[in-house]
């Protein structure tokens, strides 16, 4: 019987955050739709094979952040603070009370040279970890609570609070490092969307978790309405984010706010040609507003099979043809650790001599994970091997 496969050190979000956490503290981990413990279902490792469940619960995540907050009360000006207001925007009703005194030619130059330097230095005030900052993006008691109703069952009913809580925690500075998983298998039946097979049985073409069967009559359009649903997700936190303040950039500017998924195609489970698509640069880091293909620097992209099984008039999906979906496994193979390695080096972590993160560390991380080549996957007793080591020095914003 073939093992699990499982970390054998810490995953990608515990490295990080042991390094860039304040106090060095665990990742946020966010389950939309509930905590799933087990194996198939988990990403999040605190040490070799020790699953770290995260948190599935709104409302946990909320009363956790608002340990952190400001007791006071919130006044107007406190609420415009949070809605991202610049100084002038807060002060101006005084401002203009002061301006109608009477007072003398010295006075007004020195109001006059205040306003200016105001003008000059504030810009937008950038919104604290505050009940006002909450307020802001529409998260009370009463709303977080509202998100629990039925979570497992309708992930519209949690999601964007699940979002607005992950922007909460990074302008609290909760976590530097928040990771949101959705579920591998779930029915979508919200949001316009009415489907009565779950999402996994839908990525297999067939209904279920088989390799090859008869296909489940417009299941590629199925697919659609779940990847669009996923990227109305993505830009839904990715708006927010880049309507806050931060300095005198946005929040989003100053993170790297990636999705991708598990597998490049859910029929086959193929890892190459995996699309990754990330917003902000990280402090300027990576390249922005590009599409990349780090597989020889090609102009276009790599176009996968994934419509190629149970298209129109395709009836039954054979087994042979399910290695066949997607991309083939000479095309696309760029490994995913060389992004993770960027990733690690855009948001500080340090690496020991031998290129692998290691706390106090001093070095830029090179090397991550056992492999880089995933035909070495198929022997597990095979030696550990960085074939290929570093960043893509094609995603870098200098490059």
């Amino acid at each position: 019987m073939r093992r699990p496969a499982v970390p054998l050190r810490s995953a990608l979000d515990h490295i990080c955050a042991d390094q860039v956490n304040p106090g060095g503290a665990a990742p946020l981990v966010m389950q939309i739709g509930g905590v799933r413990s087990d194996a198939k279902s988990n990403f999040s490792y605190s040490a070799p094979q020790q699953m770290f469940p995260g948190i599935g619960s709104p409302a946990a995540i909320f009363n956790n952040l608002t340990n952190l907050f400001d007791r006071g009360s919130m006044s107007p000006d406190t609420y415009k603070v949070a809605r991202g207001k610049s100084v002038i925007d807060v002060v101006r009703d005084d401002l203009a009370t002061l301006q109608r005194f009477d007072m003398s030619q010295s006075d007004r130059r020195k109001l006059s040279d205040w306003m200016d330097l105001l003008h000059e230095t504030s810009g937008t005030v950038t919104a604290q970890c505050s009940e006002g900052a909450a307020a802001a993006l529409g998260l009370t008691s009463q709303s977080v609570q509202a998100s629990q109703d039925g979570i497992t069952r309708d992930l519209s009913r949690s999601t964007n609070v699940m979002m607005d809580l992950a922007v909460l925690s990074a302008l609290c500075d909760q976590s530097r490092v928040i990771f949101m998983k959705f579920p591998g298998t779930t029915v979508f039946r919200w949001d316009g969307i009415d489907h009565t097979i779950e999402s996994h049985g839908i990525s297999h073409r067939i209904g279920n978790a088989s390799m090859g069967g008869t296909c489940v009559p417009g299941v590629l359009e199925m697919i659609h309405e779940i990847d669009d649903w996923y990227a109305k997700k993505f830009a839904y936190l990715v708006g927010r984010l880049d309507s806050l303040e931060e300095g005198d950039v946005k929040l989003l500017d100053n993170t790297a706010t990636v999705w991708f998924q598990e597998c490049s195609d859910g029929n086959s489970h193929n890892l190459n040609n995996l699309p990754i698509l990330q917003a902000g640069s990280c402090g300027g880091y990576f390249k922005v507003g590009q599409a990349v293909n780090v597989e020889g620097a090609k102009a276009d992209l790599t176009r996968g099979n994934s419509e190629g099984a149970c298209g129109p008039g395709q009836t039954e999906l054979a087994y042979s043809e399910v290695d066949s979906t997607g991309t083939p496994p000479g095309i696309a193979t760029q490994p995913i650790n060389k992004y993770f390695c960027g990733l690690m080096n855009a948001i500080g972590v340090k690496a020991g001599p031998d290129g692998f993160p290691a706390v106090g560390g001093t070095h830029e991380v090179t090397h991550f994970g056992k492999y880089d080549d995933t035909t070495l996957f198929a022997d597990e007793n095979q030696p550990a091997a960085i074939k290929d080591p570093g960043e893509f020095e094609a995603l870098r914003a200098n490059s």
